[in-house]
């Protein structure tokens, strides 16, 4: 599944100010409806995460939890995902379990079980 990306500095902008956000120790989630009819996600970090390889490495455990976790893609909203200082020294399975919780309270809908696919 490709996974559509929040771009733009106005869209992080608007889901910082008017969406609703979930805090745990390993993540930030915000969440705003938008238009277009299917979900998109963003993912950033700040200098308060650690330099660019901590970053880097904090962006990528976010993207790959999200992509394990098989979102609902039709439910038109923008997901924002902000690593904590934490996240670059954690696990995966750590952070795709926080992510889930957060989802959770957020009412996003997903799928986390392992897809089989049977060969022929």
């Amino acid at each position: 599944m490709k996974l559509k990306a929040v771009n733009k500095n106005k869209e992080f902008l608007r889901a910082y100010r008017r969406g609703a956000g979930y805090v745990g120790s390993l993540v930030v989630v915000y969440v705003i409806k938008n238009r277009y009819g299917f979900t998109r996600f963003g993912v950033t970090s700040s200098k308060k995460i650690g330099n660019a390889v901590k970053r880097n490495r904090a962006r990528r455990l976010l993207r790959a939890s999200i992509r394990g976790l098989n979102i609902d893609m039709t439910q038109s909203v923008d997901i924002i995902l902000v690593p904590r200082g934490k996240t670059p020294y954690v696990k995966q399975q750590q952070v795709q379990a926080q992510l889930k919780t957060l989802l959770d309270k957020a009412g996003i809908k997903y799928n986390d079980e392992e897809t089989l696919y049977i060969a022929d």
